[in-house]
């Protein structure tokens, strides 16, 4: 994390593409069906690294503390990456987070995507929460053009991605 940080790598690109001959576990499907990127913001969220222990080893009272950040800067850089990319490739671009429960960051990333979607007239989107974005990741993974999430959502849902396209050996 440190050296994705210090050199601004805020960009983390999963393509999610069935290949031709592949299997995948979704009967049916097609490369047509699945072929969509994931763009998952590389040095913020939860894995920024920040939180600390208190009370360590005291039975009663230990607490384990683990901080979410999402700075405007790095919601914005990554979002407008998604749909400069969701332009260029002529795709929709989706956000996913969990506004309706992290109430300060989820909110905060929700309300900037919609921001800079304005900025963006010509680009579809829509916005899901993450638990609804794995389901039609699943169930209509047609669905989607450009995903951009931040950095927990993004390394499951990309692991997802790698399932339904074949395993980890083909992600």
């Amino acid at each position: 994390m440190k050296i994705r940080q210090s050199f601004q790598q805020y960009v983390n690109l999963r393509p999610v593409k069935l290949l031709p001959g592949a299997p995948s576990p979704l009967a049916g499907r097609s490369p047509q069906d699945i072929d969509m990127v994931v763009l998952r913001e590389n040095t913020e969220g939860e894995y920024a690294g920040i939180g600390g222990f208190l009370f360590p080893g005291d039975p009663e009272r230990e607490v384990a503390l683990q901080t979410a950040v999402y700075s405007r800067v790095g919601v914005e850089r990554i979002v407008r990456h998604a749909f400069d990319l969701g332009r260029r490739l002529k795709k929709s671009v989706t956000s996913v987070s969990k506004g309706n429960a992290c109430n300060y960051s989820g909110v905060f990333w929700d309300k900037v995507f919609r921001e800079v979607a304005e900025e963006y007239p010509d680009v579809p989107t829509r916005s899901y929460l993450v638990d609804a974005a794995s389901m039609f990741f699943v169930r209509d993974p047609s669905r989607f053009g450009v995903v951009v999430t931040g950095n927990l959502y993004g390394d499951i849902l990309t692991d997802l991605g790698a399932a339904i396209t074949g395993g980890m050996g083909l992600a």
